[in-house]
Parts: structure tokens; C-alpha cells; sequence
């Protein structure tokens, strides 16, 4: 096989040029427009012939595309001209200005030497000017020069191949260096994950300039010689059940996404006849979310199991930018779950126990380690590594780890350099909590999140879980619970989005928040906030930024509906 992209591409349309590469459907709907492999080529070599007279070998350079086949094409442009790509959300064509803020930023932080646009978001150009940052790029569209103008660039497995840009969960963006060989390894091991299948589809709505959604569903059909089908993310988000009917359509085997997809899914299940779904045909449904939701997995199964839907379909993994994307994965037919000791968990300690235990909490399985892959569970404070069934950091080493994040040599080195005693590797500092059973890893929290409330470790998640099943005026994923400081030490505090702004129904969902929370978790609330839809901050992926949320909370910048609790 192939060592670099450019040459997978070139394989694929040697071997199959007639063959279906990526389909997109335009409208959500029906608008379905396709590109085989031989064209996927053709177009990226006519791209990569532009830019190679506009931009050196190694240059970096902004992809700024609305969701589409343009996108992928602009793409595997970069690789064939040797420059690095950069993929950044496309601001709002409406209301610029802040997408562009963030475009600048990237623009600055990796030196980026030109922006390759769509025809629709080239307009932002003339706004762009404005920005200090963006003056002076140069906007490009692809044009429809020859591809025999193409002159293959010197690109190699150690070439860079693009920075994939995270704000992550708690702290501000940084450029993930990502070579060819980072990439190819970790399609390898997603090739582990989904049991290496002979054929397959693969659908998704996700994002295309994310890790999960590019890498996990662009780069891996083609690593495969699968078909793709695509939709944009707002298609989805406006009516989810367009994401089961393409799958349906195109007779899906793969796909997948975090647990809120699942969610919205199935609180829209009554809306369609289980006999409009075929999904009989989904080998590999995987969720990715952070954490993992079990309840909502079951139920997703559940209501849609007379359309075909298999139990097990859908399995737990564990990935991070950093890692290209996937570290650990379960794959069809293994447990989802085990259930521990809750009291011993918050010391530290998973003590597996029955599931009928009043005293159990139930994990969600991350899954097992494809070849290659080395994962650690470490003390933060001491870097020593924590036996099986305790909870510490998790340190992960792979072919696919990447070297470090773009001229942040500091950064770079508190995030990659970890080492352990008499290991060889070094190791990535993840930030998360996990710990190992029987060689599975189970994510228990992020680090730098967890809330100690009278020596007992408290996972934000679980508040927002729990508080997020009272009511469906509670959005899901609308919700981030943080430390708060009072009189008596450290509290949890949970900003909570709500659809109502009804005063007797916001003083009846806060009572119900708090009671709820404190006989599940046995943690009171020292201050709940309820506000309007769309407060929380997110992540490209759909994550919460719980760290940003609380403070753009602080700094007067979050509406508040209706507020409960006596820490000032």
C-alpha cells in the first residue's frame, strides 16, 4: 500500500478510476452529487498544479469551505501541491465577523501563506480585509486548469500533511502537526477497530474540517476503497433522521458520531414508520462522545430495532486530536459496560461489582488497544504509572501520536515528552481520567474538570447527565458544570440551557435539577443557572467548554434566566 496520501489517491484511480469515492447530498434530501476516484484525482492534481505556483512545498494554507465535495477536493489539493493544509470552520457568510476572528487566529498562529475558498465563501474576502491578520492573503478558488499541469511535489512519509486545529475542552487552539505516516497509522488501526471488512459504506454527517469527521470518514474510505456519502451538519442538526435515512439509502455499514446524535435520533423516532428505515445493513455504529452515554445508546437500539438495527451495533471508542483521532476502540460483540464500586471510584479505585448493587455505577467501555498502540495510566502529580483498576491520566503512545503542536515548543513538550521508567517511548499526556480492566480502558473524566467536593472527586459530565433527564426543556449537551468556591470550600456550580423562560416553570426545573442531582450523585448544587438555548460554548466537534462557558459566565457575557444558590 501506498506511503503517503498522494499515493493512496493515485492508487485508488489507478486500480478503480470508474469506482463511486464520495458522494454529497446537497439539499439533506435528495441532491445527491458524486465524484469517483479518477476525477478525486484529476481535480486534486488541477489544484495542486495552482497552488504549486502560488505556494512553496511545506507552505501552509486555510481551507475555508461550507460542507461539500469542494472541500474534499480542495483537500487532497493540498497534499498533491506539498503544502500543508489547514482546515478552519467557515465563518457565517450573515454575520462574519466573529467566524473571521477565529479564521485570523489560526491565520496567525501558523503562518498561513494563502486561503483556498469556495466560490460561496470567497465573497468573505473583501470582510477579511478589515482583519489584520488576513490582510494581505491571497483568497483563491480552484480553477479548471489542465491536470497534465500537475508536477508531483518530493512528499514522503514524514512530509506534514496538515494541522488540525482544536480548541479542546480547556484550553486555547493549537495546530496538531499531523505527517502522512501519523495519518496512514491511524487508518490502520480504525481499520482494526471496524474488523478490517472486505467491502463497506460509510455515511456521516459529521464535520469535515474535524478529526473524527475527516480522518474517521474521509480518509478512511479511501484508505479502505469504500464508498462515502456525506451530508452537512446542519442538514442533520435541522431534522436528525435524515442521517438513518441515508445510511438506509445507500445501505450503510459505518457510521457514526457523539452520543447527542444518538439522542436527537431517537427522540424522533415516533416521527418516522420503522418500515421507511433499512438499517439492517450498519455493521459498525461508533460513538465517540466524551463520555460515553450508555442509557442513550440503548435507547437509540431500542427505537430503531424494528428498522433493522442489530444489538451491539453501536460501540464505544476513545480518540483525541492529538492522536489523529482514534487510541482505543470496542469492537461488535464485546461488553459496552462494567459496573464499580461508586464510594471506591471517587477514591480512586474501580472495584468491579454486580450490577445489581445499589451501590454500582456503571462504566462505559472504551474498548482495547489496536497493535501498535500503548496506553498507561499514570499519577499526574508523581508520573507514576497506576496499576490495573486505578484512575489516573491516561498516556497514550502510537504510530499515529502526533510529534507536538505547531511552533509551541512548550506546549509540545508538557503534552508529548512524558516518560515512564525503564520505557523506551515517550508518551502523549491525554488530560483524561481513565483506568485499565483487563486490558479495556474506561474514561472516567477530563483532569483539569473534575470537581473535589470534601475530598471526593466529582465528574462535571455526570452532573450535566443526570440533570439533562429531568425534563425535556433541559437541552441535551446544553449544559457545563464547573467548581464554584464558597465559604466551605469547593462547590459545583451548573449552568443548564432551558427552553422556557416561563418564571414558575424555571423556579420548578431548578428545584428539580438539584433534588435530582443530589440523590443520584450525593452532591448538592451551590449554584445553578438556567439560561437560554445556545449559551453553552462548544468545541468544532460539538464538545462543551466548560472552562470558556464559566468564564464568559463571569464576565457578564451569558444571559441568566433564573439563578438558585448562596455561594457570592
Amino acid at each position: 500500500m501506498a506511503d503517503t496520501l498522494v499515493g493512496l489517491v493515485r492508487e485508488r484511480a489507478q486500480a478503480g478510476g470508474d469506482g463511486h469515492a464520495y458522494g454529497f447530498l446537497v439539499d439533506g434530501e435528495q441532491d445527491l452529487r458524486s465524484v469517483t476516484y479518477g476525477e478525486l484525482e484529476q481535480r486534486a492534481a488541477a489544484i495542486g498544479a495552482m497552488l504549486g505556483e502560488r505556494v512553496a512545498p511545506g507552505g501552509r494554507v486555510l481551507l475555508v469551505f461550507e460542507p461539500g465535495l469542494d472541500f474534499l477536493t480542495a483537500f487532497f489539493g493540498c497534499l498533491f501541491a506539498g503544502v500543508v493544509a489547514v482546515p478552519v470552520y467557515p465563518p457565517t457568510p450573515s454575520r462574519p465577523e466573529a467566524g473571521l476572528a477565529s479564521v485570523a487566529r489560526v491565520a496567525a498562529d501558523c503562518g498561513a501563506e494563502a486561503v483556498l475558498a469556495s466560490p460561496l465563501t470567497v465573497a468573505l474576502a473583501e470582510a477579511a480585509a478589515g482583519v489584520a491578520e488576513l490582510r494581505g492573503l491571497p483568497w483563491l478558488v480552484p480553477d479548471e486548469r489542465p491536470a497534465d499541469a500537475w508536477r508531483a511535489p518530493r512528499v514522503r512519509p514524514d512530509s506534514v500533511a496538515m494541522l488540525q486545529y482544536t480548541s479542546g475542552s480547556t484550553g486555547s487552539p493549537k495546530g496538531v502537526v499531523l505527517r502522512h505516516r501519523h495519518l496512514l497509522g491511524n487508518l490502520a488501526s480504525m481499520d482494526w477497530f471496524t474488523g478490517r471488512p472486505a467491502t463497506g459504506t460509510v455515511v456521516s454527517w459529521l464535520p469535515l474540517y474535524h478529526d473524527m469527521g475527516l480522518i474517521g470518514t474521509v480518509l478512511y474510505p479511501l484508505f479502505r476503497g469504500m464508498s462515502c456519502y456525506l451530508m452537512s451538519p446542519l442538514h442533520f442538526l435541522h431534522r436528525p433522521l435524515r442521517w438513518l435515512e441515508l445510511i438506509s439509502r445507500v445501505g450503510g455499514t459505518i457510521s457514526g458520531g457523539p452520543s447527542f446524535a444518538y439522542y436527537l435520533c431517537t427522540r424522533r423516532a415516533e416521527a418516522i414508520s420503522p418500515d421507511r428505515l433499512d438499517l439492517s445493513s450498519w455493521e459498525v455504529a461508533f460513538n465517540g462522545a466524551e463520555p460515553i452515554n450508555l442509557d442513550v445508546l440503548r435507547a437509540f437500539e431500542a427505537a430503531f430495532a424494528p428498522s433493522g438495527l442489530r444489538p451491539g451495533t453501536v460501540v464505544g471508542c476513545y480518540g483525541l486530536a492529538e492522536a489523529s483521532l482514534l487510541v482505543t476502540g470496542a469492537r461488535r460483540g464485546e461488553p459496552r459496560s462494567t459496573h464499580v464500586l461508586r464510594a471506591e471510584l471517587g477514591e480512586g479505585k474501580a472495584v468491579e461489582c454486580d450490577p445489581g448493587d445499589p451501590r454500582a455505577v456503571e462504566l462505559a467501555d472504551a474498548g482495547g488497544l489496536p497493535p501498535g498502540h500503548d496506553v498507561r495510566i499514570v499519577d499526574a502529580g508523581s508520573g507514576r504509572e497506576l496499576p490495573d483498576g486505578a484512575v489516573g491520566e491516561i498516556w497514550a503512545s502510537a504510530p499515529s501520536v502526533a510529534d507536538g503542536y505547531w511552533r509551541k515548543p512548550e506546549e509540545t513538550g508538557a503534552a508529548f515528552g512524558a516518560r515512564l521508567p525503564a520505557t523506551d517511548s515517550s508518551y502523549l499526556r491525554t488530560g483524561d481520567l481513565g483506568v485499565m480492566l483487563d486490558g479495556r480502558l474506561f474514561v472516567t473524566g477530563r483532569r483539569k474538570d473534575v470537581v473535589i467536593v470534601r475530598g471526593r472527586n466529582v465528574h462535571p459530565h455526570d452532573i450535566e447527565r443526570v440533570a439533562q433527564q429531568v425534563d425535556r426543556r433541559l437541552r441535551p449537551g446544553g449544559g457545563v458544570a464547573f467548581s464554584i468556591l464558597g465559604a466551605d470550600g469547593e462547590g459545583v456550580a451548573l449552568l443548564q440551557e432551558v427552553t422556557t423562560r416561563d418564571p414558575e416553570e424555571l423556579r420548578g426545573l431548578a428545584a428539580a435539577i438539584t433534588g435530582a442531582v443530589l440523590a443520584d450523585q450525593q452532591v448538592p448544587v451551590s449554584r445553578l443557572y438556567l439560561v437560554p438555548p445556545r449559551s453553552v460554548l462548544k468545541t468544532s466537534s460539538g464538545k462543551p467548554r466548560r472552562s470558556a462557558t464559566r468564564d464568559a459566565l463571569h464576565n457578564g457575557e451569558i444571559t441568566i434566566l433564573h439563578t438558585d444558590g448562596d455561594v457570592s
